[in-house]
């Protein structure tokens, strides 16, 4: 008997939907350093850094570029659950509690939305961590206060993106399918 592979394309939506307009990563880019500059100047701001356009200026493409790379990373790590045995009784308990949710709507299971909430914390610490070491080292920051900027980076710029329901996509990209 042949084993059947079932992939479910919401997890698919964010890289077939860049891989048929990659004029997308240019506005995903430009959309990424716009938050991070906000949250970069509200958190040099907040903590009382005087020369707040030089530090903008020394980290904001690392910044941005950490920032990009924790929603990839966040991303393919929900990918791992599209390739459950569903043969199994431990393979089906995984399909019904989080894939699918996690797929659809991880806010509709505790198990979805803790694999879900996982994986944006980590997007969140490789943020902090990655910042911390390389974006902001030739700046004129204290260690204090790279910490506390790296924090508000991490809190506020973490990939919650991945939160979204998928059927949020699906149901706008059926509306415009029945326009044309």
């Amino acid at each position: 008997m042949k084993k059947q592979v079932t992939l479910y394309s919401s997890f698919l939506f964010p890289f077939w939907f860049l891989l048929l307009m990659p004029n997308t990563w240019i506005l995903i880019a430009a959309t990424q350093m716009i938050i991070i500059s906000f949250v970069l100047i509200g958190a040099l701001k907040h903590i009382g850094v005087d020369d707040v356009p030089s530090v903008w200026r020394k980290s904001i493409l690392w910044s941005t570029f950490y920032g990009f790379l924790s929603y990839l990373v966040s991303a393919a790590l929900l990918v791992p659950t599209q390739f459950v045995n569903e043969n199994t009784k431990a393979g089906s308990w995984i399909l019904e509690h989080i894939t699918y949710p996690v797929a659809e709507n991880p806010f509709s299971g505790v198990f979805a939305f803790t694999y879900t909430l996982l994986a944006v914390a980590i997007g969140a610490l490789i943020i902090y961590v990655a910042n911390r070491k390389i974006s902001f080292r030739k700046t004129a920051l204290t260690s204090e206060q790279k910490n506390k900027v790296c924090l508000y980076l991490a809190i506020f710029s973490a990939p919650y993106f991945i939160f979204i329901p998928s059927t949020v996509f699906y149901a706008k990209m059926a509306g415009m399918i029945t326009l044309l």
